[in-house]
């Protein structure tokens, strides 16, 4: 989920709500795909939701272990990876 609207290379308006960890539930306008760069090398995420007052970007474990997408926390990083291909690290702000 993203509040940037600005982020996608295709979208598709549609209402909907999405509720978040802490119980609050949010106006949800359309989904569609964005590109990221991890790690130097863009990567494309699809079926990312557009919640406009959502305060940060939020990723979905369910989802990435549907695809098949392997994720480990560390204390300082998260590493994303899925079998075959290079993993991706994500470190956390300090």
């Amino acid at each position: 989920m993203t509040y940037n609207y600005e982020v996608f290379t295709d979208y598709t308006d549609h209402k909907g709500t999405v509720t978040i960890a802490d119980g609050t539930t949010l106006e949800a306008r359309g989904n569609g795909t964005i590109k990221i760069e991890v790690n130097g090398r863009p990567t494309i995420i699809t079926d990312v939701v557009y919640v406009p007052k959502l305060g940060y970007n939020l990723i979905s474990i369910p989802q990435l272990t549907d695809r098949d997408i392997t994720t480990v926390f560390t204390r300082k990083n998260a590493i994303l990876s899925r079998k075959g291909e290079s993993p991706m690290f994500y470190e956390f702000p300090h």
